[in-house]
């Protein structure tokens, strides 16, 4: 009973790392997608992206070894006919063969080379991130990395007839330099056992056994005779430019992938052969293991000579590593196993005990710590390709277009879009060639195409217009947009894209090699740089049809505008994606919009709805701007009502940040709003102070516009001409002036000045910044807030809201909280409302 709840924990184990794989591993090979996830698509949806691979004129890929996967994939289908669920479910299938097959060789490793042996080769197993990325990939790879545990099980077992069975499937249906892996195993068997009849027939029985409907099926698929596996040895081994047009790297590109997917296990297993050899040597054998040191390096032969194959040839992918990934853990078992006997051979089982357990806690310490740090590292650090598609809304019958210019190679796959939306390519700096839809039809597996090549050149059928792209993937870096780029930062171009969904990414190129290499608590983030990958919609999704006369035009727009507000999820203007890191402990979140907001924003939508009233206002201005600001034009004609935040958000507020502690037996406040507009806001703030302690507040305000202090006057408020008339203020609001003032570095200081000694200062600043001044001829300000401005490169939010606190800070403010809320003005007759995103902080002295 203990034996089976033993090997019960084992497979559960087993499998539950590998479902973890299953649900969290990132698509780290475009190849994934294109050659084998997209094809998948075609084969159970009827469409999906073909490669050149695929194209009959080359036959390089098998669609049986699709079939593997889309049977069961159908039955997932007749269960749930969703895009995601499947994927996911197929992901599963793979998690859980990979699983069993490694408890397969688990137990055969325990009956040959004891309980030492098999327990390490388990424990580097799970940790293993070379192991976490390829065990759910759907690639032949990973494929022939399943039948390389079946054939060292099947070597080890002594099981000839398995052992050659799995070896033909995995070259014949999968990937066919995957028998290199067996070319020991075949060597033993003609050489040594002298099996030569028994191994050709065989050989023979399971080549006709699987390659005849392989060949059947491919044939069907490709409308004339084809065996993939040939057409793929032709093109890499044949040609002059198969190996060379793709992935061309130095050998160093496969050390530092194995020792990042592999760490210690790596270095260990390929010192095998030097601790062999010196054991070999010595005469010296592991008494509790059956295999003698030479036999253990035979077993271990087939990584040495897969390594010594593939590092020479120019094309290198990590993918082409994986067959040979559970060499690794088995090579540094075996060495571990091999190295603790030896030393309690020489020094005795008591004096041993100490450094043995040491060099193996060692090991296993530094194993566990970098495997499972990697793989928190790839799953949390480059997700976003994998989810960015969930912020898409139902097509509604419509076919729409989500496009992909320099991210091209990140799309995840045709099952994650929703119905009727189709993903493109728009032009970038990539010349290669790129895949294209497969013509969906009975018979579009057998079309020849004339724009597919394997010489990787480029075909203009391949690329979408992007002014036909309804929505666009894009990775904003944080540069500025440049429409003479071919692959411009579209986040940047805020006039013709609205950001969807935005998700962190780990910008690889700008951060630390090991904090984006290995995920640390506490440490990494310091040493990454983080760009944000968004969903684009583009701003004018509707139809190209535009009326002729001027009102129609109008009434168009309104209904346009109107219709994109609905769709508005107006709770992402409270809500932060990303905190700045000095200062995001201060951050209070804000739940929003409340009743109040909501109630502005209808009648908002009813004042601007008065058509003949906004009709006047339109004529009014084009009269009045001849010699009014703006500012004024409204003041005058009682317009353009701003909104920040309702009494209960001003209470919320002002509460968390410490305003009102300390204040019981005040009775009066001195409150002073800069630049207060028509007092609307201000109104809403001093409402928020009566309400809560019944004080008497006295209002003062500052307003450049003479129009707007008439109507201050109107609402009582004490109208000073500057900031310097008032001493000892309670509190100082000053909303959204600072990137509107000649010099807000004096205005701040001004408002540092008029406080008193436990005044608090209410300040809002409408991000991304852009410095305006209205009274003044070049609209420049005498110093910018932010310094140094412009800077080199767009900055983030986050970015540019740390210098804004720095510079409160080195005035002598001392930072309360922030938060982040819409700054929204009263519409007119092209929109029912506008806004702004504000960041509002509360200092005090």
């Amino acid at each position: 009973m203990s034996a089976l709840k033993s090997n019960m924990f084992v497979v559960l184990t087993l499998v539950a790392v590998r479902v973890q794989s299953a649900l969290w591993s990132i698509i780290s090979d475009c190849d994934e997608t294109f050659n084998y996830w997209e094809p998948l698509h075609y084969v159970l949806k009827g469409s999906g992206f073909q490669t050149w691979e695929y194209s009959p004129e080359f036959g390089l890929r098998s669609y049986s070894y699709l079939w593997l996967h889309a049977l069961p994939a159908k039955i997932v289908g007749l269960v749930v006919d969703n895009g995601v669920v499947i994927f996911y479910s197929v992901r599963c299938l793979l998690a859980v063969v990979c699983a069993l097959l490694e408890y397969r060789l688990y137990k055969v490793l325990g009956r040959k080379c004891g309980g030492g042996v098999c327990n390490l080769w388990l424990f580097f197993q799970l940790v293993n991130a070379g192991m976490y990325i390829s065990s759910t990939a759907l690639l032949p790879s990973s494929f022939a990395m399943y039948i390389t545990l079946a054939t060292i099980a099947a070597w080890l077992n002594e099981d000839t007839r398995t052992g050659v069975a799995v070896t033909a499937l995995s070259g014949l249906i999968g990937w066919p330099f995957a028998v290199i892996v067996a070319v020991p195993f075949v060597l033993e068997q003609l050489f040594w056992r002298k099996q030569f009849v028994p191994f050709v027939k065989n050989a023979l029985f399971f080549g006709c056994l699987f390659g005849v409907p392989i060949v059947l099926i491919d044939s069907i698929y490709f409308g004339k005779f084809t065996v993939a596996a040939l057409n793929i040895i032709h093109y890499n081994v044949f040609t002059s430019h198969g190996p060379d047009l793709y992935g061309v790297e130095p050998v160093m590109f496969y050390a530092k992938n194995l020792f990042l997917n592999h760490n210690i296990t790596m270095m260990l297993s390929l010192a095998y052969p030097i601790v062999v050899i010196v054991a070999g040597a010595l005469g010296v054998r592991n008494t509790k293991n059956r295999l003698s040191p030479m036999r253990g390096l035979w077993v271990m032969s087939p990584l040495y000579l897969w390594l010594l194959v593939f590092v020479v040839q120019p094309h290198k992918e990590e993918r082409f590593i994986f067959p040979v990934y559970p060499f690794f853990s088995l090579g540094t078992a075996l060495l571990l196993d091999q190295t603790f006997s030896h030393l309690k051979r020489y020094y005795g089982a008591a004096k041993s005990s100490i450094p043995n357990r040491l060099m193996g806690f060692a090991v296993l310490g530094v194993a566990l710590s970098l495997g499972i740090t990697r793989m928190m590292a790839n799953s949390m650090y480059y997700s976003a390709p994998m989810t960015i598609l969930n912020g898409l809304p139902a097509a509604n019958g419509q076919e729409m277009n989500v496009c992909y210019g320099k991210e091209w190679y990140r799309f995840p796959g045709s099952f994650f879009l929703p119905p009727n939306y189709r993903a493109r390519f728009v032009e970038s700096s990539f010349t290669g060639i790129l895949p294209a839809y497969y013509q969906e039809t009975h018979n579009g597996t057998q079309i020849v195409h004339d724009y597919f090549n394997d010489q990787n050149k480029g075909h203009p059928h391949m690329l979408f217009e992007l002014n036909e792209c309804d929505f666009l993937v894009d990775l904003d870096t944080g540069v500025f947009y440049d429409e003479q780029n071919k692959e411009p930062n579209y986040s940047a171009d805020r006039k013709m894209w609205s950001i969807v969904d935005s998700i962190e990414f780990v910008l690889a190129a700008r951060s630390e090699s090991f904090a984006r290499a290995y995920y640390v608590p506490s440490f990494s983030y310091s040493y990454l740089v983080y760009g944000r990958y968004n969903l684009l919609q583009r701003i004018n999704i509707m139809s190209n049809y535009r009326p002729r006369g001027a009102i129609a035009k109008v009434f168009f727009d309104r209904i346009h505008n109107d219709d994109v507000i609905q769709q508005i999820d107006m709770t992402t203007w409270y809500t932060m994606g990303k905190l700045p890191r000095k200062y995001g402990g201060l951050y209070h979140h804000l739940n929003g919009p409340d009743e109040l907001t909501l109630e502005w924003l209808e009648r908002s939508k009813k004042t601007s709805g008065r058509f003949w009233l906004q009709l006047c206002h339109e004529v009014a201005k084009l009269f009045l701007n001849m010699f009014m600001t703006q500012t004024d034009i409204n003041g005058f004609l009682k317009r353009g009502s701003m909104f920040i935040l309702s009494e209960m958000q001003f209470d919320e507020f002002l509460t968390a940040g410490g305003f009102f502690q300390h204040r019981e037996r005040q009775s009066a406040l001195n409150v002073c709003d800069i630049g207060a507009g028509d007092g609307e806001v201000t109104l809403r703030l001093v409402h928020t102070l009566q309400q809560k302690r019944s004080w008497q507040v006295t209002t003062y305000a500052t307003e450049s516009s003479w129009t707007m202090r008439n109507r201050l006057n109107e609402k009582n408020f004490i109208v000073l001409e500057t900031l310097n008339q008032i001493h000892q203020a309670d509190l100082i609001v000053c909303f959204n002036v600072l990137d509107r003032c000649f010099d807000p570095h004096v205005m701040l200081s001004d408002i540092y000045e008029s406080l008193d000694q436990s005044g608090f200062a209410l300040i809002a600043l409408v991000l991304p910044y852009s410095h305006y001044v209205e009274k003044n001829s070049s609209h420049l300000p005498l110093r910018t807030l932010l310094e140094p401005w412009p800077p080199e490169k767009r900055l983030t939010v986050e970015e540019e809201l740390e210098m804004f606190f720095d510079v409160l800070q080195s005035v002598g403010f001392k930072i309360r909280t922030w938060t982040k809320a819409p700054y929204l003005c009263e519409g007119d007759l092209r929109q029912s409302f506008y806004w702004l995103t504000d960041y509002v902080v509360l200092c005090s002295k």
